[in-house]
């Protein structure tokens, strides 16, 4: 046995081939043998249809023992012309006769992500980037300085790699794509492999805990969104959540918000995490900090603690007494995480995308699949702003080979917002899906789309005419000022959100979430909108409501804003007006000079749990009207018509602001106008003053 450095020079032969499958010349994937014109360079290279291989010096392979994760070195390759090269290098560990020597090249960690669609000598190309290989060696004897092997080191390639021929089923040409996804049913196609000395647990179920600051909830620290985040005054502060069974807990990771930079005061300062094993079980103290200053004060920015007291648990509580500074809180993530003895291979699955500097129809791909067999794999073409798409099942991409294969893709109607370049207005039929940070949108009039989850920043959706929306998928709209989120069409046009998705619509200031925008000097108009179905967040912003009409500010020249009927026949919708604005009905009217009138129709709601309320400090009613930011007069008003609440909701809650005298109907009496408000079949004339009140009642 030898426990100093150990050193051998091996011989080994790294092996590349290529093997074509037969295809009907009708299908849709067709392989084609042909010369590529690529040349030849460092590690991988074209020798007609076959791929051929050469050593730089540079090359380097890494020696774990008996495929553990114990790493004995490195081993550098001396530069050769051919597959055959010499691998030399000081190896420190353990070592007896019959070991078993794992080699893998060129790294330990494999990232099949940021591809870059090209075979050679670019930045993320395949031979630079993307070039996996793995043998293993066993030990024949060792003396002081060179351990001897029973073979040579001959190297298996652990991925396929593929040319993707992409034409235009349809229109027959070539199509120049700039982005090229593929996915496979199994998901078993590997992103990245990786040795980890760190486990991170996700999946967590959260308890309960004290709440957050406009919809910045406690739920939102352990819900594996690191955009999302638990913002809240008024400590002290604390969630409870639990894990699906127990695990192992060596320490965990705050990260903070993507704002600390500008709030770095709101970072944890003294803190305690609890847990135990079962639910009846009393606290253990996991760990605790009191004067804490390591959390950095830089926006999503990660920092782990190890804990005082590692064990296994299943329940947890955190409980958060002080900050740097001041007295609001923020983070957006906590995960837990174990430190095993030796670290653990990690393999992650998805799908594979590779982007082109310049657009073109060839794209070059490294995929490994670890499915047992042959998948159905789904290739995605982004040609503009237009996706085209292709799936084949019954395929198999062989580590080691080489393919190319031809792919006639079809045009779907989707918009990826990700491509998008300029103002772009949507027909219908289309599927919205993507990110959207610049540029407006807008659906033609008579839209009928899907919002596919769809995030838009410092943008909104502005409907034309009449628009039916359904909603898949998590989806989220923030708009700039003055901007509804989703901008229901003018006067007589109607705004239809269906489906089993989420949308989370912030409208700017003056803005309400969903409907109209602010109405300065001039009068503004809005249609109908229905909600049937979907989990339905509007927020408005200051003085607009989070489902109906934006402000109306009167100054130079009378203004008003207007929508029509709202109503509400299922669904989870929460609505949330910003001050002096209801949550659901009108938003606020500012006469400074002029006369300024806000005005919404009929409120129905016949389905579904609404959640309806008003900023708590100067907010007006949940559902009805706004109410006035300065004093009205004879040509003001803020008016809204009948309200009715069926008896066959799940639940309806309004919650009123300190400026209403009401929950339910109009904020004050002069000025001020309501319909008739029926609730379960009842008539309240003066509307309803309880709040919060709940009708069902609980």
């Amino acid at each position: 046995m030898r426990t100093k450095n150990i050193f051998k020079t091996l011989a080994a032969l790294l092996m590349a081939c290529v093997a074509f499958t037969a295809c009907s010349d009708k299908d849709d994937i067709a392989n084609e043998a042909t010369k590529s014109d690529d040349g030849s360079t460092r590690a991988l290279a074209l020798d007609g249809t076959a791929l051929k291989v050469k050593w730089a010096g540079t090359d380097q392979v890494a020696v774990f023992k008996e495929k553990t994760t114990t790493l004995l070195g490195t081993l550098t390759a001396a530069a050769s012309e051919t597959a055959t090269t010499k691998l030399s290098g000081d190896l420190t560990g353990t070592v007896n006769v019959g070991d078993k020597l794992h080699l893998i090249f060129p790294r330990t960690e494999w990232d099949y992500t940021g591809q870059k669609g090209v075979l050679l000598s670019v930045e993320n190309s395949i031979e630079k980037k993307y070039d996996y290989a793995i043998t293993d060696v066993t030990v024949a004897s060792i003396d002081d300085s060179h351990i001897t092997t029973t073979a040579d080191a001959n190297f298996a390639s652990q991925q396929a790699i593929v040319k993707f021929i992409l034409k235009d089923k349809d229109g027959g040409g070539d199509l120049n794509v700039k982005r090229l996804t593929v996915s496979a049913a199994s998901n078993k196609l590997v992103t990245s492999k990786r040795l980890a000395d760190i486990i991170y647990y996700t999946g967590y179920t959260v308890d309960g805990g004290s709440g957050g600051i406009s919809g910045d909830g406690h739920a939102h620290l352990v819900d594996g969104d690191p955009d999302t985040k638990w913002c809240a005054n008024e400590g002290p502060w604390y969630i409870e959540f639990h894990t699906a069974s127990p695990v192992q807990v060596d320490g965990y990771m705050f990260r903070t918000a993507g704002d600390t930079y500008v709030y770095p005061e709101r970072n944890p300062k003294s803190w305690v995490l609890k847990g135990k094993a079962n639910s009846g079980d009393a606290w253990t103290t996991i760990d605790s900090k009191s004067g804490n200053t390591e959390m950095p004060g830089e926006s999503d920015t990660e920092h782990e603690f190890i804990a005082a007291t590692s064990g296994t648990y299943r329940y947890f509580r955190l409980e958060i007494s002080e900050v740097q500074d001041g007295g609001v809180m923020q983070l957006s993530e906590m995960k837990l995480f174990a430190k095993p003895a030796e670290a653990t291979e990690i393999t992650e699955y998805g799908p594979v995308t590779a982007t082109l500097d310049e657009a073109g129809n060839e794209v070059k791909m490294a995929l490994r699949n670890e499915n047992a067999g042959a998948d159905t794999y789904t290739l995605t073409a982004i040609v503009g702003d237009e996706i085209y798409a292709l799936e084949k099942s019954g395929v198999t991409f062989e580590n080691g080979k080489y393919y190319e294969i031809t792919a006639k893709l079809t045009k779907q109607k989707i918009i990826d917002l990700s491509a998008v370049t300029e103002d772009k207005e949507i027909e219908t039929g289309y599927t919205i899906t993507g990110t959207l940070n610049d540029h407006k949108i807008a659906l033609a009039a008579g839209a009928v789309v899907t919002l596919d989850n769809v995030t838009i920043n410092n943008s909104n959706i502005t409907c034309r005419g009449d628009a039916d929306i359904t909603l898949v998928g998590t989806n989220k709209i923030t708009a700039p000022e003055t901007n509804a989120a989703l901008r229901v069409g003018n006067a007589g046009t109607s705004l239809t959100i269906s489906g089993s998705g989420s949308l989370e619509a912030t409208g700017g200031a003056a803005a309400a979430g969903i409907g109209t925008g602010l109405g300065l000097d001039a009068d503004k108009t809005g249609g109908d909108i229905t909600i049937n179905g979907g989990t339905i967040t509007a927020r408005g912003g200051e003085y607009a409501a989070g489902i109906g009409c934006g402000s109306t500010s009167a100054d130079s020249d009378d203004a008003s804003t207007t929508c029509g009927k709202i109503t509400i026949n299922g669904g989870t919708v929460t609505a949330t007006g910003g001050i002096y604005a209801a949550g659901i009905g009108t938003g606020a009217a500012m006469r400074i000079s002029k006369s300024a009138r806000t005005i919404c129709g009929n409120i129905t709601i016949t389905g579904g749990t609404v959640t309806a309320a008003t900023a708590a400090e100067l907010g007006a009613t949940g559902i009805g009207t706004g109410a006035f930011f300065g004093p009205g007069n004879d040509g003001s008003i803020i008016k809204c018509g009948a309200i009715t609440i069926a008896n066959t909701v799940t639940q309806v809650t309004a919650t009123k602001g300190s400026s209403s005298a009401r929950s339910i109907g109009k904020a004050g009496d002069t000025y001020y106008e309501c319909g008739t408000i029926t609730i379960g079949g009842t008539e309240y004339p003066e509307g309803i003053s309880d709040s919060p009140y709940t009708y069902p009642a609980q």
